[in-house]
Formats: C-alpha cells, structure tokens, sequence
C-alpha cells in the first residue's frame, strides 16, 4: 500500500521515475570502463532548473561522481548515496536488451536496473519533488552519485578525500533490500588460492599433477561450508572464479580459485581462516600439489544501533509504505558505506528498490511498484528531516 496517496498520485510518481530510470539504462556504464561522466552529466540537467549548487568530481576519463546539494536550513547534512557504474552484461544470456529500458508484466529491465539504477532514479526524483514542493528541510541534503562501486570504489572515496561527509549526520544507501532497512554490512573477504601441481602431456595424465582438478576438488568442499550456521551469524563461501589450463592437450600446472567469503562477527575471522586452510591443506596432501592463500580484499563489518533518531525517522517512513516494516538487519553484500563509514564514523542504513539477487543477472529487472515504494519512502523521509 501506498500510505495515503491516490492512485493517480501513484501513476504520476511512476510516469517520471520510470522516464529517470529510462535514461539511465540507456546510458551504457559498465565497470570497466565505467563511462559515469555521461550519466553524471544527465542527472545534473535534472537539477539546472532549481539552481541547486552541483559539482563533478572526476576519477579518471570518462569517469565522474556528482553531488547534487539541496541546501537545508542547518549546514549540516543527510546523505542520500547511490553509485552509477553497472557489472558488464552477459549480452549472449539477455533476453532484452541490457541498454534498453523493457517495461513488462509491471517490471523495468535493464543492466543496472536493481543494482542500482533503480535506486539512483528513486534517490533524484524524491529530490524533484522535495525541490517541487517548495520544503526547506532542517538538514542539508547532499545527493552523492558516485563512479566505480563495482570496481574499487573510487567514487565514494574520493568523495571522503574530498571531506564531502565532513558534516554528515546520516547516510542512506539505496541498494536494493527487498524492502528492508539494512543498519549494517557484513564483513567482506575475498581470498585467493594459488594451486600448483606438475604439467605432463595430455594424453598421459597420471604422469602429472593436475592443478585445475585440485581447485575443483577445493571448490567441491568450499561448498560444503556454504550453509554452515554454527557461528554467531551466518557465513556464506561463494566460489567466484575458477581458472586453470592453457590448451586441452596439457595437464595443467597452475590454477587460481578466488573467494568471496561474507560473515558478521570480528571473532569469526580467525574460525573461517582456519576452516579454509584446512580445506587447502587437505587438497594439497590429496593431490599432491602446493597450495598459497593470498587475500584480494578485506572490508570490515558494519553497524548502526537500530535506535538512532534517523535510522527511526526512515524506519518510520518506510513503515508507512510497506505494512509492517521489516526487522533492522545487516546486509549481506557491500556498498559505497564500506569505505565511508570507517573514515567518518558516521551512522547508516542501506535501503532501496529491488532485490539484490537481480544483480548480476541476465535480464536484470526492479519491479515498478518497488520503485514507486522506495521513491514515496525516500521523499517522506527527506520531508521529516
């Protein structure tokens, strides 16, 4: 439900943040190259005819974050956070066109559609009708769209480097959340095993040492650990990559298998370290082959208390949209906040349209009443500020 808004309200909420959304499917960014200048530059247009300061602050070539500022009567601000770059596609798996808005069965697909442009055209048009409405809010509201979340996060870096969140009193981030208010990120590792055995030629495979099915052997047990709850708060092991060989003809020599491990508590860390090593150490005595671990990233766990005045004021917001408000959680992916919050020590929640498990996807998707919602949510929010 709606809260007390008509259906024509809700249609005519619908008509711009679909046309938003439109554009910026249409705007190819995948990360690499990323390309967010050109998008930057069409969601500033948005906001010429306000006169509201804007700034674009580059990354590189082609590459651009926008900060839309909404002056307020306090000079310190709320963050609305959203970032701008997409995955690659998998064209060859789409069934639309990934830069193309297809609007179908009361769904909008494109790449990028949850993860998030979805919630980058919620964030700008609930500030159109902020700015429409005449609303002065208590605290200045800074719009951040930022450059290369799916890469290293340089957007929201530089964004910190520049002292944007300086004066920040609370940080929303619209990923997508099924509707929930997130007050909290897992803690995100991701590892890297090395695998090496001993190369022979193919047609005598017992000669050699087989990296690549060691590392399918290692991933096979990684599995096992995927659904282990024994700890605090669940941990999730994902495999992600999986390389090995040079041609059909060789028993391959090396092979790299890369881990995407998410888990909640700091005591945990040591638990799964060991519980991975043991599987490396079992496979190398298995298959005769050395194995090295190397980590790739490792961002720290995150929380807010779920009692702070904005997480309360945007829980409020949110319940009077979606009946009732989902249980303060953490988040099982990272965002922008990752490499914010620990430089700012500022509070947070992440909420925004779609699900996270259209991201990544082929035919990547939000559905339009999902929109609606987190839009309507987001301007009620900005209003009680």
């Amino acid at each position: 439900m709606e809260g007390h808004r008509t259906s024509g309200d809700v249609e005519k909420t619908a008509t711009r943040l679909t046309a938003i959304l439109s554009s910026l499917l249409a705007i190819p960014t995948p990360n690499p190259p990323g390309n967010e200048a050109a998008a930057a530059e069409f969601l500033e247009k948005l906001f010429v005819p306000f006169g509201v300061p804007t700034r674009r602050i580059p990354l590189g070539p082609g590459r651009e974050s926008l900060v839309v500022v909404l002056p307020g009567r306090r000079p310190d601000f709320v963050v609305l956070c959203g970032h701008l770059d997409t995955v690659p596609p998998a064209k060859d798996r789409w069934t639309y066109p990934p830069f193309e808005a297809t609007i179908k069965d009361e769904r909008v697909y494109g790449l990028g559609a949850a993860d998030m442009k979805g919630g980058v055209a919620s964030i700008a048009d609930a500030a159109l009708e902020l700015l429409e409405s005449g609303i002065r809010t208590n605290h200045t509201v800074i719009l951040a769209f930022t450059a290369d979340e799916e890469g290293n996060m340089g957007g929201a870096r530089s964004l910190v480097h520049a002292g944007l969140f300086a004066q920040t009193k609370f940080l929303v981030v619209t990923e997508p959340t099924d509707g929930q208010v997130y007050v909290g990120e897992k803690r995100q590792l991701w590892l890297r095993v090395t695998l090496k055995g001993l190369a022979t030629h193919g047609s005598t495979p017992s000669a050699g040492r087989n990296a690549a099915l060691a590392a399918a052997d290692l991933a096979l047990r990684l599995e096992k650990l995927t659904c282990v709850k024994d700890w605090n708060e669940e941990v999730t092991f994902n495999v992600g990559r999986l390389v090995s060989g040079e041609r059909v003809n060789a028993v391959p020599e090396y092979a790299e298998l890369d881990l995407d491990v998410r888990f909640a508590e700091p005591s945990t860390g040591s638990t799964v370290l060991q519980k991975v090593y043991e599987m490396v150490r079992a496979v190398e005595a298995a298959r005769q082959v050395t194995a090295t671990v190397t980590t790739l990233r490792h961002l720290p766990p995150l929380r807010t208390n779920p009692e702070n005045v904005y997480v309360r004021t945007l829980t409020a917001a949110v319940n009077a949209v979606l009946t009732p408000c989902p249980q303060a959680n953490l988040a099982p992916f990272a965002t922008d906040a990752k490499v914010i919050v620990p430089q700012t020590k500022i509070p947070f929640a992440v909420f925004g349209p779609g699900s996270i498990a259209q991201a990544h996807s082929p035919d990547e998707h939000v559905f339009l009443t999902s929109l609606v919602r987190t839009k309507i949510a987001l301007a009620s929010f900005l209003r009680g500020l």
